[in-house]
């Protein structure tokens, strides 16, 4: 069946989040989702949805009418996934959770950007989390024999699962930074970094020239003794 027929089963290729009519109980979203990197492979798990029956993973997701390919070709009843063909690491590669019930219906997705162990070449990042926040720290080698332009600006942002859109968390930093300190960032969780290394052209437009993207926790608060 097409799209505007498409049933909300997992054995409909074309679909992954149906547009349910108004006032259809539906489950809720996955929460806390997650991904390490395994070698090669990327495990992913989430939180248990109440009523839900089975979850679906995608790789590549884009949005509900561009889900990417499935993990697995049934859903899974447990809360982990392992995919053996995990996209290489790099910058807007993201996995989706999605819970169905037993009639069928679909959760919204819970979205995760895939950010592994790893990072673009030519830059390193590591992300470390204590009571005060997470703090990134990174550099960018040139790549080219030929030189690269200086670096003007510096973008931090962080992954925001509410509105599944990334966040800028401060105005641009110089060109000459190397770390960053995050005082806002969710105590008790895990969050997903960018760090996009900026340059300037002779018109003053900005284009990126260095990327990585690196989890980093911020531990939970000591329980009140």
């Amino acid at each position: 069946m097409g799209p505007s027929g498409c049933r909300s089963y997992f054995s409909d290729p074309g679909c992954a989040v149906r547009p349910y009519p108004e006032g259809t109980p539906r489950p809720g979203r996955p929460g806390e989702p997650a991904a390490r990197q395994d070698g090669d492979r990327a495990v992913l798990s989430w939180q248990p949805v109440p009523g839900a029956t089975g979850y679906l993973v995608l790789r590549d997701w884009q949005d509900a009418a561009h889900p990417g390919t499935r993990v697995q070709d049934q859903p899974v009843t447990g809360t982990t996934v392992t995919d053996t063909a995990a996209p290489a690491v790099r910058f807007g590669a993201y996995y989706a959770v999605v819970a169905v019930d037993a009639d069928g219906v679909r959760s919204e997705a819970a979205v995760l950007p895939w950010t592994g162990d790893g990072y673009v070449s030519h830059m390193t990042l590591a992300a470390n989390g204590s009571a005060d926040g997470v703090r990134l720290t990174w550099a960018w080698v040139c790549p080219y024999d030929s030189g690269c332009p200086e670096p003007y600006a510096v973008t931090v942002r962080r992954w925001n699962p509410a509105t599944q859109v990334w966040d800028e968390v401060t105005p641009p930093l110089p060109g000459t930074a190397v770390s960053y300190l995050d005082t806002t960032a969710p105590a008790g969780a895990t969050s997903s970094y960018q760090v996009l290394i900026q340059a300037e052209d002779s018109e003053g437009s900005h284009y990126v020239i260095g990327e990585g993207a690196v989890p980093g926790t911020r531990p939970a608060p000591p329980a009140a003794g």
